[in-house]
C-alpha cells in the first residue's frame, strides 16, 4: 500500500514530482522497516529466518566477547612491557647498578620497546599514565626526559658502553629524548 517512488520520467516530463533525495528515501525506508517490524511482521518469520536473525546475534556476541577478550590481551601485555622497562632501568640506572667493568651492549640497555621504533617505545613509557592531570603528566614526563637525555644517559653510562654498539645506542637515546622533549612541549 506504499505507493511507488515516481520514475524519472515522470520527474522530467512533468516538473511537478519533486525527485525523492537520498536522506528521504532512507528515512522512508527505516520508517517502512519500523512499522512492518511494529504490526508483528515478526510473526510472519519462518522458523529459518528466526534461526538466521539468532544465529547471527550469537556471531555478534560471540564476536563482542572476542574484541574485549583481545583489548584485555593488549592492556595486560603492555602493562608486562611497562614492568620490564621499569625494573629495567632500576636494574641499569638505579643505585645498585652494575659495576663500570661490565659493557653495556644494545640490548643491554633497558629500551621500552626493545625491537619497536620510538613512538612504539614512547606508546610503553606512557602506558598507565594518568594524562588528564596535567601536573601529574608533566612531573612523570620530565623524570623521563632526564632519564633519557643524552648528556645525562652519556654520564650514567657512557664509560659502560660496548664499542659496537655506541653509536647505536646514542643515536636511540637521542630519538627517544626528541619525542619526550615533543610531549612536553605539547603538555604545555
Amino acid at each position: 500500500t506504499i505507493p511507488p517512488s515516481p520514475s524519472l520520467a515522470e520527474d522530467l516530463s512533468t516538473g511537478e514530482v519533486e525527485p525523492e533525495t537520498y536522506n528521504t528515501w532512507a528515512d522512508r525506508l527505516a520508517r517502512e522497516y519500523a512499522a512492518k517490524r511494529s504490526r508483528g511482521a515478526g510473526n510472519s518469520w519462518s522458523r529459518e529466518q528466526w534461526a538466521k536473525e539468532k544465529e547471527w546475534q550469537q556471531q555478534e556476541q560471540e564476536h563482542r566477547r572476542y574484541l574485549e577478550q583481545a583489548q584485555r590481551l593488549q592492556t595486560e601485555r603492555a602493562a608486562n612491557h611497562k614492568q620490564r622497562y621499569e625494573r629495567g632501568c632500576a636494574h641499569i640506572f638505579g643505585q645498585g647498578s652494575p659495576g663500570t667493568g661490565t659493557p653495556l651492549s644494545y640490548s643491554d640497555i633497558p629500551w621500552p620497546a626493545p625491537r619497536g621504533t620510538v613512538e612504539e617505545m614512547v606508546a610503553v613509557i606512557l602506558h598507565g599514565v594518568e594524562r588528564g592531570d596535567p601536573g601529574v603528566y608533566r612531573r612523570y614526563l620530565r623524570g623521563q626526559q632526564v632519564m633519557w637525555h643524552p648528556d645525562r644517559f652519556t654520564q650514567r653510562c657512557g664509560d659502560r658502553l660496548a664499542q659496537a654498539d655506541r653509536q647505536r645506542i646514542l643515536d636511540t637515546v637521542i630519538a627517544l629524548s626528541q619525542a619526550l622533549n615533543r610531549l612536553a612541549d605539547g603538555a604545555r
